[in-house]
């Protein structure tokens, strides 16, 4: 290992144990981080799944993969601008 990705490998091993620190004091953030990653993945998951059904040829097309996708993205966009905001509100004092 050369002396420059020793370095780098060390500090990502430092960032990664003070992170993990923060997170087991701080498991409201955790959550919230969670949820931002699952909505925003959720997201990704319906665009493809959209962009992948213009890409099919028309025999293997299905009205119900493209409502599917929309479907999911709307929901994924409800959870990014809406959903997000009640899960740190559920747990104010």
């Amino acid at each position: 290992m050369s002396g420059s990705s020793k370095f780098f490998f060390i500090l990502s091993g430092i960032v990664s144990i003070i992170l993990g620190i923060f997170l087991l004091l701080n498991p409201v953030i955790n959550l919230i981080a969670f949820a931002w990653l699952f909505s925003i993945i959720f997201f990704v998951s319906a665009v493809s799944s959209i962009i992948n059904y213009f890409t099919l040829s028309s025999e293997l097309r299905s009205g119900w993969y493209l409502i599917s996708g929309i479907i999911n993205a709307l929901f994924g966009i409800y959870l990014i601008f809406g959903g997000i905001y009640s899960i740190g509100e559920a747990f104010k004092k």
